[in-house]
């Protein structure tokens, strides 16, 4: 089945019925012929690079990627106060706020403020650029200085990968496994090794994937939905290190 694109109705789409498609070129029925009207088949995008080129040069990105976010110890900063890791995001936009805060910090003068929607809960978290976690998952963690409003506040620490297909898959851990958050600063120390091997895909129909933590998208924060009012935490230092 092709597909008929007419400018003459304002660039819709519409299902084609299958002629002159899949090579065959002969023209359309008389019936069929109107002004702007034209048939696409076979829509393909022709690779530049032959496939040894592109490894290299994802190789050589992913190594670059390294550089830029690494402190002084080798560790991967996603948050502190000489660095910065990274993009943020927050869904649902239009109710979830990730800030950059200096009213509270554990180092410094900053640290990220997250609020999430109570009523459905909310997902935070930041772009990592396909950061290849797979040599650290034996004996690296997750790091960070975590401080709740009220005490007793917790959410899913957690990446995101990309398949070899390029479907994104998400999956974490509680904090409350590893920490109680309070009013007061609380260090975090979370075992890489202890993230699932499977996660879910990030869409419907949510089915089950295999994480792929050598192309590590993001990292992920996600807040379940709430009956108090308003829970609001504070994180600083968010590293990944190799120790």
């Amino acid at each position: 089945q092709g597909f008929l694109w007419d400018g003459a109705r304002g660039n819709q789409y519409a299902p084609w019925d299958g002629r002159n498609v899949k090579g065959r070129r002969r023209a359309a029925p008389k019936s069929d012929r109107a002004e702007n009207t034209v048939f696409l088949d076979r829509i393909a995008l022709i690779p530049v690079f032959d496939p040894a080129e592109v490894s290299s040069l994802k190789a050589k990105a992913r190594d670059q990627r390294y550089a830029q976010i690494a402190d002084a110890q080798g560790n991967l900063v996603i948050f502190s106060e000489e660095q910065l890791g990274g993009s943020f995001y927050a869904t649902p936009h239009e109710k979830s706020v990730i800030i950059v805060d200096e009213s509270q910090f554990k180092e410094g003068k900053k640290s990220l403020r997250i609020t999430p929607f109570v009523e459905v809960g909310s997902s935070f978290g930041g772009h990592l650029n396909y950061l290849d976690l797979s040599p650290l998952m034996k004996k690296g963690h997750v790091s960070f200085w975590v401080r709740g409003k009220n005490g007793g506040e917790t959410f899913r620490v957690g990446f995101a990968t990309r398949t070899p297909e390029g479907l994104r898959a998400v999956a974490g851990v509680d904090l409350a496994a590893y920490a109680e958050v309070t009013g007061k600063w609380t260090p975090v120390r979370i075992p890489l090794g202890d993230l699932p091997a499977n996660g879910v895909l990030a869409g419907p129909p949510y089915s089950s994937l295999p994480m792929n933590y050598a192309v590590t998208d993001e990292w992920a924060f996600s807040f379940s939905k709430s009956a108090e009012l308003e829970v609001v935490v504070w994180v600083d230092e968010l590293k990944i290190t190799r120790d």
